[in-house]
């Protein structure tokens, strides 16, 4: 895992995609994502999540040709694991979700404790 406590957010094109890439390539990070739930009733509940991802080792080229696709450029990390970028991890540690930008499954619970849904399943 990258030593380093920092926020990676979106790059700002693309030689700053090439670094952030560069960097988290061969190595394990950590991904944070947070929601909030207020309901019409002041019903409040904040989520925090995370999970550890794998980036496989790259080549300058494979970073090159991901740039090209232009997953990186709206995406915090500089990649987007549901798409193209999938390719670049070799493993995910918690809730893949997460990763994306939603843990659905806890939201989901907090969603049914706060009376919001009588639940799908």
């Amino acid at each position: 895992m990258i030593k380093s406590r920092c926020i990676i957010g979106k790059p700002d094109g693309e030689t700053g995609a090439f670094v952030i890439l560069k960097d988290l390539q061969g190595k394990t990070h950590r991904v944070y994502t947070g929601v909030a739930i207020v309901t019409s009733g002041e019903a409040c509940e904040s989520i925090v999540d995370y999970a550890d991802v794998a980036m496989r080792a790259l080549t300058d080229g494979e970073i090159h040709n991901y740039i090209k696709t232009g997953e990186p450029f709206d995406k915090a990390g500089a990649y987007a694991i549901q798409n193209y970028g999938a390719l670049l991890i070799n493993r995910v540690e918690g809730d893949y979700h997460t990763v994306v930008g939603l843990p659905i499954t806890r939201v989901y619970a907090a969603l049914k404790r706060m009376g919001v849904i009588n639940g799908v399943i």
